[in-house]
């Protein structure tokens, strides 16, 4: 079912053939068994051709998540990142490019941005793949991270191509836990065929009645998880799975636009990706005429929320962009469109509290004070009244 909903050659529309993939502990199990076996097809490669292969890297955008930094570690990996800026907050093909090189085991294509939903360009990227093989005589191949976008893409943007309608797409791994709509735990990994899955990380097993591949970091689990994922395909199927989809997605785009109409904030995640909508605070203008930063951040105001029963994580941008602050909100099953105007209330409540009450963020006060945060303060002396007095004359 995963092999033929992601178009996969070793399967037909039915899923009839022989699939090729495992299930997994979340997508991190997933991420770490394909990137494992772009290392040593890569290896393998080398060593037939007497080549170095003592040297491999990895290029991909540092909008990953962590678990791709813990691969190139534990496997001893380069990971030579393209990394975000700001108004660019994910890898384009061409910054790929730049980066890849005889020991490149392969790309990264993020499917679905950890930090805005964003999807990168697969197909971009794999037409830009086929080039640098082709002019170069390599064998790079790409990994799909589709942990969260890869159950969404295929119900609400069919045309958009990531899967293994792209020839040179090699492996992808999902997580059921997210929008597979099975509960935490479960992830898939899925290769394209049987070559792309170097056969040297195959294990056969067959004292449990029948022969079984083995293809996983560990081995004995719970099976419950894979039965609620058999569950939801059969009980949904692909018009249930629409649907929900679609509806998550009405509720992303009325979100968006309520956001917006607050004009407190700008939106940094796009229309087309996950159904999420990333945010961060606007500039305000002062009296001077002029725009000006608020005196709170975007923790500032999660905390706020928090103190309402209202989760919003603030974070910051990768490498490259890290002075960008944002805060996001999820569209998963649950949430409806009833919640969307609660929490969209209660965002714009506590922008009005913050601003109408004296704060500072962090960095501020670093600057006002001259020392170093988190130390505490038994007087306010005259130095920092000045500095207080200096920071709120724009506003």
């Amino acid at each position: 079912m995963m092999a033929a909903l992601f178009n996969s050659p070793s399967v037909d529309a039915m899923g009839n053939g022989d699939a090729v993939g495992a299930p997994t502990v979340g997508s991190s199990e997933a991420i770490m068994l394909c990137a494992l076996s772009m290392k040593k097809r890569w290896q393998e490669r080398r060593a037939k051709l007497g080549l170095d292969n003592t040297k491999p890297n990895l290029v991909m955008g540092n909008q990953t998540h962590v678990c791709w930094e813990k691969f190139c570690r534990y496997w001893d990996v380069e990971a030579r990142y393209v990394k975000c800026e700001e108004g660019r907050y994910c890898a384009t093909p061409e910054l790929i490019a730049a980066k890849c090189d005889e020991n490149t085991i392969g790309v990264v294509s993020v499917f679905g941005s950890t930090y805005t939903g964003e999807f990168e360009d697969t197909e971009g990227l794999d037409a830009m793949v086929g080039k640098l093989n082709k002019k170069n005589g390599w064998d790079l191949v790409i990994h799909v991270d589709g942990a969260s976008g890869a159950m969404v893409a295929p119900f609400l943007y069919p045309n958009v191509k990531f899967d293994f309608r792209l020839p040179n797409v090699a492996s992808i791994n999902i997580s059921g836990h997210k929008y597979g709509l099975v509960y935490p735990g479960l992830g898939w990994a899925i290769w394209r065929d049987a070559a792309a899955l170097p056969e040297s990380m195959v294990f056969y097993c067959d004292y449990l009645g029948t022969v079984e591949r083995s293809i996983t970091l560990n081995f004995s689990r719970g099976a419950n998880n894979i039965i609620s994922q058999y569950y939801q395909f059969l009980r949904l199927g692909r018009e249930g799975y629409t649907k929900i989809m679609t509806n998550l997605n009405a509720i992303s785009k009325h979100v968006r636009k309520a956001i917006i109409d607050t004009g407190h904030f700008e939106i940094l995640s796009q229309d087309v990706g996950v159904p999420l909508v990333a945010f961060r605070l606007n500039k305000v203008k002062g009296s001077d005429g002029k725009m000006h930063s608020r005196l709170y951040d975007e923790f500032q105001l999660a905390e706020r929320m928090r103190m309402f029963g209202w989760v919003l994580p603030a974070y910051k941008m990768p490498e490259g962009a890290e002075h960008v602050k944002l805060m996001r909100i999820t569209i998963r099953e649950d949430f409806s469109m009833t919640m969307a105007d609660q929490v969209i209330q209660k965002l714009i409540e506590c922008v009005e509290w913050l601003d109408t009450h004296f704060t500072v963020s962090k960095e501020d006060l670093d600057k006002i004070a001259g020392k170093t945060w988190g130390r505490t303060y038994s007087r306010m002396d005259s130095k920092v009244l000045v500095g207080f007095e200096e920071l709120l004359r724009p506003c």
